[in-house]
């Protein structure tokens, strides 16, 4: 299937054409006149020759005009009604023209937004992308801290990244660049809609916590630590300088909710994450109890055709609603068929498509992309991440306590404290995950880390504030308002 970019230029080729080709004929059915035309205005004329008397030949001509007067109108330009048929046949005219910009203008519009640099981003949206070639690809270095590498670098990279996901035969699939969407995923042969086309684990799974995630990716062998960066990344701080690590950056763009598990648990995946938006797709995942993610055809997929899911789920939304959700949010403007052609879906099927993905389903496949070794299972369990993290946990909840009387006692005494126990809170969480450095997280994690965690403190200790302000509002009685003595009116005497 072509890029969206490309069909989007089809859609308004196809409608200034058929615009074209309408008006053209319009105005050939305007001029040309059938036989039967001819021959009835010749038969006219003769009759009006061969009669003298004058009202008798118009009555006979009128007679004769019954049956073909609008036709007889078209080509007479002595007819009472023909400037007015032509007026209003210019009207219509006009009237398909102006439709026929319109369109072609919103078409222009829609190519012009999505070539824009901000949306060539049009990669990932819950479910991730393939990778651009514009702007160097950040990695991570063996200590797991940020790096950036040069264009030809990433090309490499990317090249081999394809060499690893197309290298194995018998799959339905393969993986190439997408237009202006960079990576996607696409048929190699017919798919016949029902076909599970493949089942995948997740590359690395987490829950909502940042720390919990940068742990799994530091237990992860180097190649699949190598494939999770591969991914592309977008920031969604829109800080300068940024406050997200390159982790965060990756998984807010390519995680799956892992809905048969419960909410809460997500995960990224080498393939699946590569797949691109539409918003209404010719596939759709479900997941098994385990958290492997399915992708199912849903109707006839041809070879060469791209394999779309849709990540945000707002095709019950107008075309103009989620175009702009899907702009603002990830930065690339959808010009799917369903966003084209202006299609809706109903919220009854919406929510039954809600209600399918949570239910876990049970598969059979001759091949599960990405199986963990014992090794990595091993690896997960014995590392300890909850232990060490309710330490953590305990840490912070013990500074919180302490600071909050800090936080009483400066208000007491007049004095706004916030912003010293922000910096503090940021502080003291950077040196205990430095002294507890059990999985090497890099300075880069800790540091971004600790900012989040002091601006949370930040955020709690503004409730807190405005609180302490309203209960003393509200005891201190308002001041009575001074008593006003009423004018004293001397009266002057005559003469004083």
């Amino acid at each position: 299937m072509t890029s969206k970019e490309s069909n989007a230029t089809k859609v308004k080729d196809k409608l200034s054409n058929s615009t074209l080709v309408q008006s053209s004929q319009d105005g050939a059915q305007a001029v040309e006149t059938s036989p039967e035309v001819n021959a009835g205005a010749d038969q006219e004329m003769k009759t009006t020759s061969n009669i003298s008397d004058l009202g008798t030949a118009v009555t006979s001509t009128d007679t004769l005009r019954s049956g073909s007067e609008s036709r007889l109108d078209t080509i007479s330009p002595t007819s009472a009604a023909s400037p007015k048929r032509e007026r209003n046949r210019r009207k219509k005219e006009n009237a398909k023209k102006r439709k026929a910009e319109k369109l072609k203008n919103k078409a222009d519009e829609a190519n012009a937004l999505a070539g824009m640099g901000t949306m060539a981003l049009n990669e990932r949206v819950l479910g991730g992308a393939g990778n651009g070639n514009s702007q160097p690809r950040l990695s991570f270095s063996s200590n797991g801290s940020s790096s950036s590498s040069s264009p030809t670098q990433s090309e490499s990279t990317e090249q081999q990244t394809l060499d690893t996901l197309n290298n194995q035969s018998g799959r339905l699939w393969e993986v190439k660049q997408a237009g202006g969407k960079g990576l996607g995923v696409f048929a190699i042969q017919f798919i016949k809609k029902g076909t599970i086309i493949f089942q995948e684990v997740p590359l690395i799974r987490g829950g909502p916590d940042l720390l919990e995630k940068e742990a799994a990716f530091m237990l992860l062998p180097e190649a699949k630590k190598r494939d999770f960066i591969a991914l592309h990344n977008r920031c969604n701080c829109h800080t300068s300088p940024c406050q997200e690590t390159t982790l965060m950056r990756i998984w807010d763009v390519n995680s799956f909710e892992l809905a048969s598990i419960g909410p809460g648990n997500l995960g990224v995946f080498k393939v699946a994450s590569r797949i691109n938006h539409a918003c209404f797709p010719n596939a759709f995942r479900r997941f098994t109890k385990d958290g492997n993610i399915v992708i199912i055809s849903s109707e006839d997929i041809k070879k060469g055709c791209e394999i779309t899911l849709d990540y945000s789920g707002a095709c019950r939304l107008p075309v103009a609603i989620r175009r702009e959700c899907l702009l603002e949010t990830y930065s690339f403007y959808c010009r799917c068929r369903g966003c084209i052609g202006n299609i809706v879906e109903s919220e009854d099927a919406f929510l039954n498509s809600i209600e399918d993905i949570k239910r876990p389903v049970e598969v059979t496949t001759t091949e599960i992309l990405g199986e963990k070794t014992t090794e990595e299972l091993d690896a997960l369990t014995l590392a300890g991440f909850k232990s060490w993290y309710q330490d953590l946990e305990k840490y912070i909840s013990v500074f919180s306590d302490n600071t909050t009387s800090v936080l009483y006692g400066s208000f007491i005494r007049g004095n706004d404290t916030r912003e010293v126990l922000k910096d503090r809170c940021r502080s003291k969480v950077g040196d205990w995950l430095r002294a507890n450095n059990t999985f090497g997280f890099s300075e880069d994690v800790i540091e971004k880390y600790s900012i989040r965690m002091s601006l949370n403190y930040k955020q709690a200790a503004d409730i807190l504030f405005h609180k302490m302000q309203a209960a003393v509002e509200a005891a201190v009685p308002p001041a009575a308002p001074a008593a006003v003595r009423p004018a004293t009116v001397v009266e002057k005497g005559i003469g004083q």
